[in-house]
């Protein structure tokens, strides 16, 4: 058996851990199923971003303030569209040891505790099925109780965090710029279809102004 350990708080989740894992892309209505342990798999839904271009803008504005208001108004349609409890946008930074994650926008609803100071400088482990995903320009959704890390499951849950996504967001030369996330906190069944198209239009959005002015 293998032993994981847990790279990323609420908003983006990866796995670390010591064994090679085989991700195959499928069809967005099927799970993709990773035997990480003899006898046990855990269930990934990864498919391709599918924006819809509700978001779409002329121009990125020149004033940071627009930028930033642009920003959040994709993360709150995120959140609306998907009926999530909160929405970030994570941008990337590249060293020796590979990329790490720092959340620069978050839009909550008022129940929401927020989670923006505890996601800054996160590792992203590029071996795990999330990370392969968005390393690879792949959305990604999983349930927490999904999870075959149990020391993970309770800690997600002791945040009420009890499912997650995430869409990349990609620059012209291919590398991964950022993320936008949402976590939902209440224990409901996802429209995953609804979730995916928003967090595709969310991304879709600010990737113009993450990629022009390397937030």
């Amino acid at each position: 058996m293998c032993a994981f350990r847990i790279a990323v708080l609420p908003a983006i989740v990866a796995l670390a851990g010591g064994c090679e894992t085989t991700v195959r892309l499928e069809a967005p209505d099927r799970p993709i199923e990773m035997a990480l342990d003899v006898g046990v798999t855990y269930d990934v839904i990864i498919r391709p971003p599918t924006p819809t271009g509700a978001l779409a803008m002329d121009r990125v504005p020149d004033e940071a303030a627009a930028r930033d208001r642009l920003i959040n108004q994709a993360l709150d349609h995120a959140l609306v569209e998907a009926a999530g409890d909160r929405s970030l946008l994570f941008r990337s930074d590249r060293d020796a040891a590979g990329i790490r994650f720092s959340a620069s926008h978050e839009v909550t609803l008022p129940s929401a505790t927020p989670v923006r100071a505890l996601t800054q400088n996160l590792p992203l482990d590029a071996a795990s099925a999330e990370g392969r995903a968005l390393t690879a320009g792949q959305c990604y959704f999983r349930y927490v109780q999904d999870m075959g890390d149990v020391a993970r499951i309770h800690q997600l849950e002791d945040q009420s965090v009890t499912a997650l996504a995430a869409c990349p967001i990609v620059a012209a030369n291919g590398a991964l710029a950022g993320a936008v996330s949402l976590n939902w906190d209440r224990g409901q069944i996802v429209d995953q279809d609804r979730a995916h198209n928003a967090l595709s239009d969310a991304a879709s959005a600010i990737a113009p102004i993450l990629t022009d002015t390397g937030l």
